[in-house]
């Protein structure tokens, strides 16, 4: 094995992959198998940190999952692009079976050349996202196959409500433009972070939901959600800024393609009137450098 030519091209698999970093998340090691030989990857990423470590006798290895491959394919995949063929993955006896859901985002890593079904968005990427756990049907609609779903735990027990449909591929076509990715369906979906499983805020995210369902008017990043009266009722806030989130990948693959999250952040009447002002962004970062770092409680005083 050419051992620092295969971490290289590990590298730059991991680095062009729009699954890698849902499989950093969830796993902390796997192994690459080409013959007899392999190497660990062992993962954290709570320090961001990648190693490596070569096995002469891969036999004699028990990391949880391995693939199996040809050197030459993923020096090949590596300089060229495209997926690695011949791909096989492999668990090991020894160990606690892994989630079946780190075996598919593994083969996805490398590209299993296959076109992923729409259905994987709820089964891999917010399994993987949020934890594993399985979600509530909060609301379904009408109009358009949209559902909203709340994952209970997802980041530091907060509860994260998720449109599941916008990036659906016969809706179409995408709302916005990216240079960078080719967008699915409307090419978003929504978010919302809160510390409470329902309630008003809940109420609010389902609310802006069947609006885009209804009218085909989109909710966009960079723009505002203003509520019609002074604030929302059992609330301090007066609406929404629309941003990237930070603690999340701010896109996500699907269907072949990508779609970017929408996050929805509450704002207080003089935050709103900041973000009119000097733009989302300038409010997203008073909220952050106060401690509400993508998530929005019911209450709390104005930061401006």
């Amino acid at each position: 094995m050419n051992r620092d030519g295969v971490v290289e091209a590990l590298q730059s698999v991991f680095q062009r992959s729009p699954y890698f970093d849902y499989l950093f998340r969830n796993a902390r090691q796997f192994g690459v198998k080409t013959g007899r030989e392999g190497m660990i990857v062992n993962l954290d990423y709570g320090t961001g940190g990648i190693g490596f470590e070569y096995v002469a006798e891969a036999a004699k290895a028990a990391p949880p999952l391995w693939i199996g491959l040809r050197e030459r394919d993923l020096l090949k995949s590596a300089a060229e692009g495209g997926a690695v063929a011949g791909l096989r993955v492999e668990t090991t006896p020894s160990t606690p079976p892994p989630d079946p859901a780190l075996e598919r985002l593994l083969l996805h890593v490398f590209g299993n050349g296959a076109a992923p079904p729409v259905s994987e968005r709820e089964d891999l990427i917010y399994h993987a996202l949020f934890g594993g756990s399985d979600p509530h049907l909060v609301w379904q609609s009408e109009e358009l196959p949209v559902r909203v779903l709340v994952y209970e735990g997802a980041f530091d027990d907060k509860y994260a409500f998720v449109t599941s449909g916008f990036s659906n591929p016969e809706l179409g076509p995408p709302a916005g433009k990216r240079d960078d990715l080719l967008l699915v369906g409307f090419g978003y979906e929504l978010i919302l972070l809160s510390d409470k499983p329902g309630g008003p805020l809940a109420r609010q995210f389902v609310d802006w939901t069947d609006y885009v369902c209804r009218t085909k008017e989109h909710i966009l990043r960079l723009n505002w959600l203003e509520y019609q009266e002074p604030r929302i009722p059992n609330t301090t806030l007066s609406g929404f800024i629309v941003v990237p989130p930070l603690t999340i990948p701010e896109h996500f693959p699907v269907n072949g393609g990508s779609a970017v999250w929408n996050l929805l952040l509450g704002v207080t009447a003089e935050e709103l009137a900041v973000a009119k002002k000097d733009g989302a962004l300038a409010v997203a970062k008073k909220l952050a450098d106060a401690g509400f770092v993508d998530w929005t409680p019911a209450e709390r005083p104005s930061t401006v």
